[in-house]
């Protein structure tokens, strides 16, 4: 206990909490491109249908992204670690025992519970926890966990083909981790030091009598802020990034890339499948490197003029080529897109 102690708080533990968060977001939203197919051909799914299955998660992530931060501020970072540990365990084994297509949809959402909660609370524990110095190389563990957590997917995906039950269940094995860490690791000092304020000034009501008379509109304040003149643009801006990540069609490319690869021709499309996810893990290493050289705006710039041109080629190739000229062309564009994605605007909202 004593030794358990002595590393609650120790800058890798803190790191390897995030690391595990990444590999839950990046391996469960990744494993679709392997379960996919064999779910469709197990119960005759139509494409709207599988289209479903693939957004449950996402959907589930969405909400978990959104109501993360409030949770954790609320109740602190451990209960939600907690919640991310076992949605992860729960989901992933619930999907893989699923008997009909809605339960695997209602567990894929609860799954996404979890995968949006970790993208809440595995990185704001590395940025209260760590060192200054090292919160951004820190930081961007995450996001590269994230990228190697698809590419884990892909390569069982590839090694146990057809076993979706499996590929599934598989992904309870970070949520187990991420539950052994969460016994361990320390509560966040920022959390700890809000709490205790606030225990304080209960007990105090002089205090609380003095402070509504001054800021008496104190709660609504910090609420609003973001909404104030000032916060606007920035705000608008952090929207417009976000938004605009996720309408460049990067997630049709990774989650579909099996049948883009076979489409275009391509006799082993989950090797392609792996290979590109093996470039994504790669070029996002080089992007978070090149973002402080480099410059945000720059890369933006790039990277945006260079994805519209490869989306624009590949939907023309597909459609013009045929034969081998239409699938090496395809993957040579696929690459390069993913490429300028990951070396602008993927890094940019992750960071």
């Amino acid at each position: 206990m004593k030794y358990l102690n002595s590393i609650s708080s120790k800058s890798w533990l803190i790191v390897s909490q995030s690391c595990l968060g990444g590999l839950i977001f990046g391996y469960a939203t990744g494993i679709i491109v392997g379960t996919l197919d064999p779910i469709a051909v197990k119960f005759g799914l139509s494409t709207v249908i599988k289209g479903v299955i693939v957004c449950s998660i996402l959907v589930g992530a969405l909400i978990g992204s959104f109501t993360g931060g409030f949770a954790a501020n609320k109740f602190g970072r451990k209960p939600l670690l907690l919640f991310t540990a076992l949605t992860c365990i729960g989901g992933a084994i619930g999907s893989g025992l699923g008997e009909n297509v809605a339960t695997i949809c209602i567990l894929r959402f609860i799954h996404g519970l979890g995968v949006g909660s970790s993208s809440s609370v595995c990185p704001l524990m590395v940025s209260e926890m760590v060192p200054i110095k090292r919160r951004g190389i820190f930081g961007s563990f995450f996001q590269i966990s994230i990228t190697v957590g698809i590419l884990i997917a892909n390569i069982l995906a590839y090694v146990i083909k057809g076993d979706w039950r499996l590929m599934f269940c598989l992904g309870s094995i970070p949520g187990g981790l991420l539950l052994f860490v969460w016994f361990v690791i320390a509560e966040s000092p920022v959390y700890l030091a809000k709490k205790s304020r606030e225990n304080n000034n209960q007990g105090s009501g002089i205090e609380i009598e003095t402070q509504q008379n001054e800021q008496p509109n104190n709660q609504s304040t910090r609420f609003t802020t973001i909404f104030s003149k000032e916060m606007r643009k920035p705000m608008l801006i952090g929207v417009l990034l976000a938004t605009l990540a996720q309408l460049t069609g990067i997630n049709a490319f990774m989650y579909f890339s099996n049948t883009i690869f076979k489409d275009a021709g391509i006799n082993n499309p989950e090797i392609a499948s792996v290979a590109l996810q093996v470039w994504n893990v790669l070029t996002t290493l080089i992007a978070i490197f090149l973002v402080d050289k480099l410059g945000r705006r720059i890369l933006l710039f790039t990277g945006s003029i260079v994805m519209t041109a490869c989306d624009l080629l590949i939907a023309l190739f597909l459609v013009v080529l045929a034969g081998s000229a239409k699938g090496w062309t395809s993957i040579v564009f696929l690459f390069i897109f993913v490429g300028a994605f990951e070396a602008s605007i993927g890094t940019l909202v992750n960071n």
